[in-house]
């Protein structure tokens, strides 16, 4: 108990938040309120994505993500329009971090993606556990899996860990549940 009421700056950041974050006063997640269940990128790991794949991008076509498209770099799909026993199996895992490894990296003329291995066991969905780095206009984020059914198109990636918190995503693509601290931005 002394710890719950120990000033923040006498802890570590991380211990401190284990010991204030209490799922019980979180609403209860509703299937038909929820867009995506999702491994949600923090906000330094999304401008981290961004930052490496445009670099990866000037060394291999000579010129970085185009500036008109959209560029999200938000989450790791766990669940699209997940039903409401697919919520309840992930409830263990609400506002858990979860270390996300990328190894490959993909690119064409319609999106970027790269290739994310968990570092914990998720019961994930998509053939291809991946987080959309950008798309054109003429297509939406969905694209990714086209793009990466194409394995030919796969680029090794240099060592990159991503931080992400589980979550579920409501239809509005921004709130959350739980609420979380420092979430990627769904576009940039």
């Amino acid at each position: 108990i002394y710890r719950l009421y120990m000033p923040a700056n006498k802890l570590k950041f991380k211990q401190w938040l284990e010991n204030q974050q209490d799922l019980t006063d979180t609403p209860q997640p509703d299937a038909t309120k929820i867009l995506y269940t999702a491994a949600v990128l923090h906000k330094y790991s999304q401008q981290t994505l961004v930052d490496t794949i445009t670099k990866l991008m000037f060394e291999t076509v000579g010129s970085g993500i185009p500036p008109n498209w959209i560029i999200r770099a938000h989450h790791m799909t766990i669940k699209y329009a997940p039903k409401q026993s697919d919520i309840e199996a992930l409830k263990p895992l609400l506002g858990k971090e979860v270390e996300l490894q990328v190894t490959y990296w993909a690119q064409d003329d319609h999106g970027i993606a790269v290739v994310v291995h968990p570092k914990t066991a998720l019961p994930t969905t998509n053939a291809v556990n991946h987080i959309t780095v950008a798309h054109s206009r003429d297509v939406g984020a969905v694209y990714s899996n086209t793009l990466l059914a194409d394995k030919s198109k796969w680029i090794r990636s240099k060592n990159i860990t991503l931080n992400s918190e589980i979550a579920c995503v409501l239809r509005d693509n921004v709130t959350t549940i739980p609420v979380l601290i420092n979430p990627a931005s769904p576009s940039l």
